[in-house]
């Protein structure tokens, strides 16, 4: 099952949208609005997101996610990161991150609208999130994304 997951997430594959999104942030951040607010966000969170739901929804199960994120975080670093041991090695906003996408596909078994995800995303949630390693000049406001559905995807093996 663990094999599986790598095959859909690991970097360069099909639902890696975060590598996409890391080339064309300058610093690194993007903005995520709920209903209540808006804030600058690292690049990585909609991707963690992304992988929380759609394993969610595939009915993977969520600590096998969370062993999914130590390994990669760990391989990225090329060391454990033993000072994450109570987030499964993951950093503890990756694995919010995951945690609010898993949420997500328990609350929408049926599909996820805009509107529900932005329902979904409290304060709360946002200040989970892993921010920025900067923070841009402006104020994170809502924006027509320029980018459509899928453009983060990669091709299909």
């Amino acid at each position: 099952m663990l094999v599986l997951h790598f095959q859909f997430f690991n970097n360069g594959k099909m639902y890696d949208i975060k590598t996409g999104m890391m080339e064309l942030t300058s610093e690194q951040a993007v903005v995520l609005c709920g209903d209540d607010a808006c804030q600058w966000v690292d690049y990585s969170a909609p991707g963690n997101i992304m992988y929380g739901c759609l394993s969610g929804l595939a009915g993977m199960p969520q600590n096998i996610s969370w062993l999914a994120g130590g390994i990669r975080e760990s391989l990225d670093n090329k060391s454990i990161n033993w000072e994450y041991r109570e987030s499964v090695f993951d950093r503890p906003e990756d694995k919010a991150a995951v945690d609010f996408g898993y949420q997500l596909a328990r609350d929408n078994p049926d599909g996820l609208t805009i509107e529900k995800f932005k329902s979904a995303l409290s304060v709360d949630v946002l200040n989970s999130l892993q921010p920025p390693t900067s923070y841009p000049s402006s104020v994170p406001l809502p924006q027509q994304s320029t980018y459509p559905p899928g453009y983060f995807l990669n091709p299909a093996p």
